[in-house]
């Protein structure tokens, strides 16, 4: 006898007719195979790896040890040890929003460091100039709120709101990053949404 093909939640499977029990019977070894397969791709589900998001961020600042780090399907938030004082020449680094928003528009990965401004300040500026591109900094960023803990996102938004510290945002990956030069840390987000 050959495989039997059934449909199982939407989707058909060919398999050994004895492996789909009878009917009335409770779970099959098929519901049960399935189940646990569905479990199984679901728990590896994540936006990013740890050691992909260190390797982006060392182009970007000298980093030291994970403070923090969660990917979900949906978002990534990170925390990273900086000793660092300066942004290194792996992201443009400007002193003004137009010449940073002509550069996002190219499609690269631009570290605002604007004199006086907060993070918030600038994605202002940036939303003032560019509604669609400023719009994609706050999906990557506040959107990975989500996956801070509570104490995270807290210091995420003292930051976030602090002047002197350096906005990143590489619309490639669709990354935002805060460079907190007094904190010597370095806040990492992203969202898919």
């Amino acid at each position: 006898m050959g495989p039997d093909l059934r449909t199982l939640n939407g989707l058909a499977f060919a398999l050994p007719a004895c492996a789909w029990g009878r009917p009335g019977r409770g779970r099959s070894l098929a519901s049960l195979i399935l189940a646990t397969l569905a479990i199984l791709v679901l728990s590896g589900c994540v936006l990013d790896k740890e050691a992909a998001v260190r390797a982006q961020l060392a182009d970007w600042v000298l980093l030291g040890e994970t403070r923090y780090f969660h990917s979900t399907g949906e978002c990534t938030a990170g925390v990273f040890a900086t000793g660092a004082t300066q942004i290194t020449s792996g992201v443009k680094r400007v002193q003004g929003v137009d010449r940073g928003l002509g550069l996002i528009r190219q499609g690269v990965a631009v570290a605002f460091d604007v004199t006086g401004m907060a993070p918030v300040d600038v994605y202002r500026a940036l939303d003032s100039a560019d509604h669609s591109t400023a719009l994609g900094i706050l999906v990557s960023g506040l959107a990975a709120r989500d996956c801070y803990g509570q104490d995270m996102q807290d210091g995420f938004a003292n930051v976030l709101n602090t002047a002197g510290v350096v906005l990143v945002f590489d619309p490639e990956n669709k990354a935002t990053a805060l460079f907190d030069r007094a904190g010597k840390r370095i806040f990492y987000t992203r969202a898919e949404l």
